[in-house]
């Protein structure tokens, strides 16, 4: 069900079959990858099943991506074939993306085609059988691509397999059963993995998907009336996002909720005893899975009643492995921290096109009597417990999860010292004086002209086309110098620990002039801990992040202010 329009199982199965074959003859085949440039909608639903059907891997890109990221995903993939919108279709001008599809010499490659798969439809799509295509994937080849940020200034992409995805599912709906009165809310962004289980565990459940409108996910309004107008009963949220939708007024008469999946951050202690309070009658589940290993590897259930002081990611999910090894992979007593590696059947095959990358952290597994079996090193620190549950804490590198995507800040240097007024860059995540409690990104810069530093709006506006909004940072700090440690590497731990004012990218102040105005300044005020703000400020430049905007607009809904997150 998608705003006022349902489809039915039939329906959907018979339109994917039909793009299947349109697939086909693009010359999707085993391990072809596929472009979908979507938002959320029937559309996206179809084009995924439809690439499955036709045996390739969908690689699934937002269209708030800036162009030179799009083309480079399209350029890295080599796919024969985007699938995209009409609307999205015309606003990027896709036809004139420049990636060329295919495998082998240049001379052999195909054109890219994309397809807008609902304008395009009838005169493209609609005479091609609705027959199923013979399956010819074997459990190894690539089912979906998901990037990620790179810690050398380009994202990389981790294909999954089919044996991957198919195990984390039988696994998903085996202990947590859904059946066809169960009503699942499809929020998450696809280019986020959690999004592969969110879509398919209903839909081999025969449970009914209810599709967020795009945007939706970030508007805690919309998702409570959607909860109790349609009676959903199972979706999953972000930690940090759940604990803004629980300060929503009303979320305690979600009564048909019966279990929520949390997953991508580690999951705060205060946020449980508040679900318990407001929702006792659900469950919740907190999950545990880097990109490189489908979806999800551990699990653990919340009990209400827990005195715990951490939330532990739990227990390994069927047919995977999960060691914790010292500096030199042997394995470490009970109770040590050490990092965290996986290794089983949803270990992914690796980095596209990265093999040096890959040859570093996908590597054999001496634990395993299984020839060829492999583990991947997450780089996440943690420890097994008497009871055999795994407990998570922090990074072993500098990457870092802001609003549930993984962030490495080399990528966000690597952009900035693109720009020519910069000499040096260092980016960290810190807390700082808003409300949430959520990391934010802050740049220290040094610029190349110190009578002229670029300013904090120009290297806003030059990230924006550049990098994914979430890896904007909130913060600009101008310093004289990095400091530097006593190797002569940029000393990070200095810098998280300055309790820098970002209120100094402040403008002119000038008062706000009516009663809309004035009620948007002091929900910033209060979401922000800045004061006085004026007309003139930006919100991102005082150290608001999206999370922050949600919960200003909870505060002008109860003045009764009519504003929408866009606006």
């Amino acid at each position: 069900e998608f705003e006022d329009k349902a489809m039915t199982y039939r329906e959907l199965d018979n339109r994917a079959n039909q793009l299947a074959h349109y697939l086909k003859k693009q010359g999707v085949k085993r391990d072809t990858f596929v472009g979908l440039i979507l938002e959320r909608s029937f559309e996206m639903f179809i084009s995924i099943l439809a690439t499955l059907k036709a045996g390739g891997a969908y690689v699934p890109m937002d269209p708030e991506y800036p162009r030179d990221r799009i083309e480079f995903l399209i350029k890295d993939i080599q796919t024969p074939v985007v699938l995209t919108l009409g609307s999205i279709k015309s606003r990027h001008a896709l036809d004139q993306l420049t990636g060329e599809g295919g495998t082998g010499s240049s001379a052999n490659r195909q054109k890219l085609t994309v397809l807008s798969v609902d304008t395009q439809w009838r005169e493209q799509v609609s005479a091609h059988p609705t027959k199923r295509l013979v399956c010819e994937n074997k459990p190894e080849d690539m089912a979906y691509m998901i990037y990620t940020s790179g810690s050398t200034g380009q994202p990389k992409g981790c294909p999954n397999t089919h044996g991957g995805i198919a195990n984390y599912l039988q696994w998903t709906s085996t202990t947590y059963t859904l059946n066809s009165r169960d009503i699942v809310l499809c929020k998450s962004p696809y280019t986020f993995d959690v999004s592969v289980g969110e879509m398919l565990w209903p839909l081999i459940c025969g449970s009914k998907t209810v599709i967020a409108i795009p945007g939706g996910h970030r508007d805690t309004a919309y998702l409570a009336r959607t909860f109790k107008a349609k009676g959903i009963t199972a979706t999953r949220f972000v930690p940090s996002m759940l604990q803004v939708f629980l300060e929503e007024p009303g979320v305690e008469a979600c009564g048909s909720v019966s279990r929520i999946i949390v997953s991508g951050e580690a999951l705060p202690v205060e946020v449980v005893k508040k679900f318990s309070e407001l929702l006792p009658q659900a469950k919740l589940i907190n999950l545990y899975g880097p990109t490189e290993a489908a979806v999800d590897v551990t699990y653990w259930e919340c009990k209400a009643d827990d005195s715990l002081t951490t939330i532990p990611i739990g227990y390994p999910i069927s047919n995977n492995r999960l060691y914790v090894l010292d500096e030199n992979k042997v394995p470490v007593p009970v109770g040590v921290y050490g990092e965290l590696y996986i290794g089983g059947v949803q270990v992914a095959r690796g980095y596209w096109n990265r093999p040096e990358l890959t040859a570093e952290k996908f590597i054999k597994d001496p634990f395993s009597k299984d020839a060829g079996a492999r583990m991947y090193r997450t780089g996440d620190r943690a420890r097994f417990q008497e009871n055999g549950v795994i407990e998570y804490q922090g990074r072993v590198d500098f990457q870092v999860k802001i609003r549930g995507n993984r962030v490495e800040l080399g990528e966000i240097e690597s952009a900035l010292l693109n720009y020519d007024k910069l000499s040096q860059v260092v980016v960290v995540a810190k807390k700082l004086h808003g409300e949430s409690g959520a990391q934010s990104l802050v740049a220290y810069l040094v610029s190349k002209d110190k009578s002229a530093p670029a300013t904090s709006e120009e290297l806003r506006e030059f990230l924006k086309t550049k990098l994914p909004e979430y890896m904007v940072p909130s913060g600009f700090i101008e310093l004289e110098s990095i400091p530097t440690n006593s190797s002569g590497k940029a000393d990070r731990k200095i810098l998280m620990s300055r309790e820098d004012d970002i209120t100094l990218q402040q403008k002119v102040y000038e008062a706000p002039i009516d009663d809309v105005e004035k009620a948007i300044v002091e929900a910033w005020e209060q979401v922000l801990k800045v004061s006085p703000v004026g007309r003139n400020d930006n919100f991102f430049e005082l150290g608001g992040d999206s999370l922050g905007l949600i919960r200003v607009m909870q505060r002008l809904r109860t003045a009764k202010i009519g504003l929408e997150l866009k606006d």
